[in-house]
């Protein structure tokens, strides 16, 4: 008996709900879920990791294409973790749900936020 494998063919199309909060020392915590699901941090079911693109400055980027800085977490939470020169700046973090197998799935990037580097 032969098995069949589903192919998804049309892009993730939800956002990534996020919050971020700077937790002292540089780092910043960063959580995911979707829109639909409870409040725990979650990937989207067709997504492997989610991607990030950030700038650190004053002036918050028109778009994440613009961010100096794009890394790639497996987890729905995660720490970015930035150098102590960076302290009293504010960091500009957009995110997307990203499949690494499946580039061409990727979902879109969300409007962004900034949070001040503690």
């Amino acid at each position: 008996e032969k098995t069949t494998r589903t192919l998804h063919h049309a892009p993730i199309d939800e956002q990534v709900f996020f919050g971020i909060r700077s937790i002292g020392g540089a780092v910043i915590e960063v959580t995911c879920r979707t829109f639909s699901g409870n409040g725990r941090p979650h990937r989207h079911a067709l997504a492997n990791c989610v991607q990030v693109a950030y700038s650190i400055g004053s002036r918050f980027p028109k778009t994440p294409m613009r961010c100096e800085e794009k890394e790639i977490f497996s987890h729905a939470k995660f720490f970015l973790r930035l150098g102590m020169k960076d302290i009293g700046k504010t960091l500009h973090l957009f995110t997307r749900w990203y499949n690494t197998r499946h580039p061409h799935l990727a979902g879109p990037w969300n409007n962004g936020r900034s949070v001040v580097i503690a």
